[in-house]
């Protein structure tokens, strides 16, 4: 009996584990990393703002989203990491699928873009202030959101803008 208490003790730890939202930023990439650090592990950032990787290396084999190579692009400011987008070759809708069944369901809300159609911004959010999130466009006919997903890793500043947005559209604070 003791045995299958732990066995079934370990397998809720381990269910529990998978649902944990990183926390500090995507793979060897955490936020608050300076630009010569940034550029040491081979992002090109020119400026305070976007690093990426050079055009003949814009993507790394070794950097991949549940098992698919992925683009990177590294956010910047005062000469620190703030968030990091990463891009793969599958559609929106299953790189969304994918996110729920690594951490679960996300906190959503609906917006206007810019050019006047909608949008879900979908959010994971950790426990230490910092996010997962993606947009989900209702637009079909959309060939990028059919070919291609793309996620964000925020730091808390980040996470603090989306909250804010999501207030402003309408949502409780305290849903989040």
């Amino acid at each position: 009996m003791r045995n299958v208490v732990v066995l079934a003790v370990s397998v809720f730890a381990l269910t529990a584990c998978s649902k944990s939202i990183p926390q500090d930023g995507f793979k060897q990439l955490k936020y608050g990393m300076t630009l010569a650090q940034l550029r040491a592990l081979g992002f090109n950032c020119k400026a305070d703002d976007l690093c990426s990787r050079d055009s003949s290396a814009e993507r790394d084999e070794t950097e991949t989203l549940f098992g698919h190579p992925a683009t990177v692009r590294l956010w910047t400011e005062k000469g620190l990491l703030k968030s990091i987008d990463v891009n793969v070759d599958i559609p929106q809708n299953n790189l969304a699928e994918e996110m729920v069944k690594a951490f679960g369901s996300p906190k959503s809300f609906d917006y206007t873009t810019i050019r006047g159609g909608r949008a879900t911004q979908l959010i994971w959010q950790a426990p230490n202030g910092t996010s997962l999130s993606m947009v989900r466009s209702p637009d079909v006919g959309s060939a990028y959101s059919q070919n291609f997903g793309s996620l964000s890793y925020n730091g808390k500043a980040e996470t603090a803008t989306l909250l804010a947005a999501a207030v402003k559209a309408g949502v409780k604070a305290d849903d989040f």
